[in-house]
Parts: structure tokens; C-alpha cells; sequence
């Protein structure tokens, strides 16, 4: 990662589950979130989600949680884009999707679900409502972790399949997740694509995340805060990849206030070198 470091902090990217959203109901966590909200507003930032909730189950968050409404909402693990118009509406990317679509190769979700359950007999689909034409998207129980990387990897290769995976953990059972998504699609490259048709630079962008899906985030040329219950693959791998680690800031805080924490530390970094 080679950072500029004079460059001004205008977007803040977060992950919700395990980490925008409270992962204890105290006010503490709460107070986070509104806290949040008014440093967006008070610093002129955009705000993106970039996660792996659907877009409706994103809306449900939001307004369960009271979360600030971002600009952008980067969904289903990054693999489908939306963005908020000036009525307070939020409209799907087209060209995202059609560009996405291209690289399938003509895989679908159906038929990747097929091929996987008849060779991995560990991975159970996810209900409906979770897959999409561009994620495919599987539990398993946790201590599989390693035979379903390896197994689902080496399907990949076999097949010579255009596409890719990623593996997390549900933060509220510990179980394992995977997502299937089109090759070198992810959330790290959905926050580029974001950025680039907006002439912002990566060095511009914090990051958020908690878990194995942010990794491609966490490590793409963004500036990065890992909340305090990261799990601890996503903390080595972080760690591995910043080259300087200044703009790494681990919060000891979890969820919200961890990134609120570490979106004070990118913004007073600023003021301290100006």
C-alpha cells in the first residue's frame, strides 16, 4: 500500500454485520452509530455500505438499527451496486450488473449450486431470498473451514470456472459462510469501481470490516480499521498487506465504536500533518 499522505479523508466504507451495526444493545453502541452520523455530516463525507446483505435486508438494518442512509450501498458481497438519488431514492447500477454478468462465463446460480453440493458435502445452499444472479451464496459448519477451501478451490480449477470465493463467519452463530461470485469481483473491487467513476482515490477511503469477506477490502490501497472483534485471519492478513502500518489503525472498540474510533484516528491524522 502506497498512501499519499497528504491526501484528505472523503468517503467512509463500512461493513455492517459485526461492524456498523451494534453487536451488544447498549447505549454505548448506539451512541456510536449517531456519532458516526454527525462526523459523516460534520467532515463532508460520503458514506457507503459495502456488505453482504442483500439490498433489501441492508433497508431492514437501517432502519432497525436507526443507521445514517449512505450514498452508495455495495451489496450482496459487493457483487450488486445502488445508489441514492436526490429524492432519497436509491437506484441499481446497470452497467455494474451487465459488466458482472459478462464475466459469468455462463454459469448461473443454479447450476454452480448443483455442481457444488454433488461435490462438497458439506456446504448447505442459502435460502433464496440470500442468492442472487451474480452471488451464490452457502453455510457450513465452522470446523470445515479448511476442507471446503481446499475443496471448493480445487472446482474452481478443475472446471477452469470465471469465478471465485470467499469464505466468513457468521458473527452471530460462528458457523462459516461462502460466497460464489464472478472472478476478481469482491468488495475491495466494487469500492474501486465506486471510486473510480467518481474520480475519488483510494487513499481518500477508510475501510471498516470484521470478518474474511472484507479481506480483499481491507487490503486493496484503502486506509483500514479493524473493529475489536475482527476475527483474527482477517487481522493477520491485514497486517501482512500494510505495507505502512500508520494507516492501520486497530480498534479496540467493537462494532460501531471501533469504527468510530478509527474514523477519528484517519481524520485527526489529517489535522496533526497539516
Amino acid at each position: 500500500m502506497n498512501l499519499k499522505s497528504n491526501q484528505t479523508v472523503t468517503t467512509l466504507a463500512t461493513d455492517l454485520d459485526g461492524t456498523l451495526i451494534p453487536v451488544r444493545q447498549t447505549p454505548e453502541q448506539h451512541a456510536a452509530v449517531k456519532h458516526l452520523g454527525s462526523l459523516v455530516v460534520e467532515h463532508s463525507l460520503q458514506l457507503i455500505f459495502v456488505t453482504g446483505r442483500s439490498f433489501e435486508l441492508t433497508f431492514e438494518a437501517i432502519t432497525k438499527f436507526d443507521l445514517p442512509h449512505p450514498a452508495s450501498i455495495l451489496c450482496d458481497v459487493g457483487s450488486t451496486m445502488w445508489h441514492r438519488s436526490d429524492n432519497g431514492t436509491y437506484e441499481q447500477d446497470l452497467d455494474y450488473q451487465q459488466a458482472l454478468l459478462d464475466r459469468m462465463g455462463g454459469w448461473t446460480n443454479a447450476g454452480i449450486q448443483t455442481a457444488l453440493c454433488e461435490r462438497v458435502e458439506r456446504l448447505t445452499p442459502q435460502s433464496p431470498n440470500q442468492q442472487t444472479l451474480l452471488k451464490c451464496s452457502f453455510d457450513f459448519p465452522h470446523d470445515a473451514v479448511a476442507e471446503v477451501r481446499e475443496q471448493v478451490a480445487a472446482w474452481i480449477a478443475d472446471f477452469d470456472c470465471p469465478l471465485a470465493f470467499t469464505i466468513s463467519r457468521d458473527p452471530e452463530t460462528g458457523e462459516g459462510l461462502m460466497d460464489i461470485l464472478p472472478v476478481d469481483v469482491n468488495k475491495g473491487s466494487a469500492i474501486q469501481w465506486w471510486a473510480t467513476r467518481r474520480s475519488i482515490d483510494a487513499a481518500s477511503i477508510v475501510f471498516a470490516g470484521d470478518s474474511g469477506n472484507d479481506t480483499a477490502a481491507m487490503t486493496r490501497g484503502f486506509r483500514a480499521v479493524l473493529v475489536g472483534n475482527a476475527d483474527e485471519q482477517l487481522r493477520a492478513e491485514t497486517r501482512d498487506a500494510m505495507a505502512d502500518q500508520q494507516w492501520l489503525y486497530l480498534a479496540e472498540g467493537h462494532g460501531p465504536e471501533g469504527v468510530r474510533d478509527g474514523l477519528m484516528y484517519h481524520l485527526e491524522r489529517e489535522v496533526r500533518q497539516s
